[in-house]
């Protein structure tokens, strides 16, 4: 009998994290809710941080600064919204 086996060598890479963890949890939200998130970019942060919901808003609006809306360090934007249904896939 032959058989085969392979090895894998782990691979490292630099990640930004939720709470430790890629990708971070889901957020689900329901129709209708009203859903407020505050996201904090630390001073000791290297490099600003977007957030993006799919469907929710257009990038430019994932933070504060520049066209691709970056959060900068040391700063934090409040997301306040009611969940609707996704406009993702829709055509007019």
């Amino acid at each position: 009998m032959t058989s085969s086996y392979q090895t894998y060598k782990p691979v490292i890479f630099h990640a930004w994290t939720f709470n430790g963890t890629v990708p971070g949890p889901t957020m689900r939200f329901t129709q209708g809710d009203h859903v407020q998130i505050t996201v904090s970019v630390t001073n000791d942060s290297q490099s600003p941080h977007p957030l993006h919901m799919d469907s929710m808003h257009p990038g430019t609006m994932d933070g504060i600064s520049g066209a691709a809306g970056f959060i900068e360090p040391g700063k934090s934007v409040t997301y306040n919204f009611v969940a609707t249904p996704s406009q993702r896939g829709h055509r007019r």
